[in-house]
């Protein structure tokens, strides 16, 4: 089978954080005998990919630094119709290229709206933050493109819930399970996201341990450290006690079922895909979002004991290349 992966997000060169789970579901269907191919938006950091067709829309970046419904306010809103230009001719150009059976969009907007004026069968994937705008301004447009999708899905069952869909498609976890040794004290934590209001960073202040934080535009926090690798992610928590999530909204969480991989608990906010990936007293804490108070009582209980992580299991490469290939396939004979 032969699919075509649409995405305004996804890794530019080794080692680049943006969009990886996308690339590392690629590599999960490659290594399940998928014929995949990728349409996503280049930069001047992008390195040939013979999987990918970078395609160019402008002179200011509108992707992979936080994303497109991130980047794309103020002024850069009058830089979206040349994005979506674009977007859609490399799509079609690639379309008759490779004749795809299946085109899969991630984000109902802009990939999902780029799929729909395709006229190939497509699975749609939410991911989360596109699911908040859909309730919006923009909510007859979601309501179009998701109506002309042969499977619409999303990442998490609570995000299924939350947006009126059946199907779950799950992201892989990628990182060798491990059990990492136990971190020296003082007792030290770690949080991982983009800067960003929902990801709820403002309440790690005056935690009473020590926070390190990585993610995209996180340099200008307190204990932020910017981007960082995946290996350079592993041995930040090999040095810290727990995982720290507390969102305001979270469509999954991966990074959380990454660190419950390697053996580390996870305390985080009780929203979302949280809720399912952490077994709150079994791998971690789960407090309710925005109390501060409750964050700083679950940390002082550091350290915990190791993680169940019975999670782990749906995100296993191999178990989410077999369900994505069930969408595909449903979608092929729609």
């Amino acid at each position: 089978m032969r699919v075509l992966q649409l995405t305004s997000s996804y890794p530019r060169f080794e080692g680049d954080a943006s969009g990886v789970f996308i690339g590392d579901l690629v590599d999960a269907l490659v290594g399940a005998g998928v014929d995949v191919h990728v349409v996503a938006p280049g930069d001047p950091l992008t390195v040939p990919d013979e999987r990918v067709r970078w395609f160019r829309y402008g002179p200011v970046p509108l992707a992979h630094r936080g994303g497109l419904l991130q980047m794309a306010r103020g002024w850069r809103l009058v830089l979206v119709p040349g994005f979506l230009v674009s977007f859609w001719w490399a799509a079609r150009q690639e379309v008759r290229r490779l004749r795809p059976d299946v085109v899969h969009a991630h984000w109902w907007f802009p990939a999902g709206l780029v799929a729909a004026l395709l006229g190939v069968p497509f699975v749609l994937t939410l991911h989360g933050s596109d699911v908040h705008i859909a309730r919006g301004p923009l909510r007859p447009l979601y309501r179009w493109v998701a109506g002309r999708a042969a499977v619409v899905a999303a990442v998490s069952e609570a995000l299924a819930r939350e947006s009126g869909v059946e199907a779950v498609l799950r992201m892989p976890v990628t990182v060798e399970e491990q059990l990492l040794d136990e971190a020296p004290l003082p007792v030290r934590v770690v949080a991982v996201g983009r800067n960003s209001p929902e990801k709820g960073f403002d309440l790690l202040r005056d935690l009473g341990v020590p926070v390190d934080i990585y993610g995209v535009g996180t340099e200008s926090l307190p204990g932020g450290h910017g981007a960082v690798t995946r290996d350079e992610l592993v041995d930040a928590l090999a040095k810290a006690h727990a995982l720290v999530v507390p969102s305001r909204r979270e469509g999954l969480g991966l990074v959380a079922i990454e660190a419950l991989a390697l053996g580390r608990p996870v305390i985080a906010t009780r929203v979302g895909g949280l809720v399912e990936t952490v077994e709150d007293g079994v791998d971690g804490i789960l407090v309710p979002p925005d109390d501060a108070v409750a964050l700083r009582a679950a940390v002082r209980r550091l350290p915990l004991p190791r993680p169940r992580a019975s999670a782990v299991a749906k995100h296993r490469p191999t178990e989410v290349a077999a369900r994505h290939l069930d969408a595909y396939v449903s979608a092929r004979r729609s």
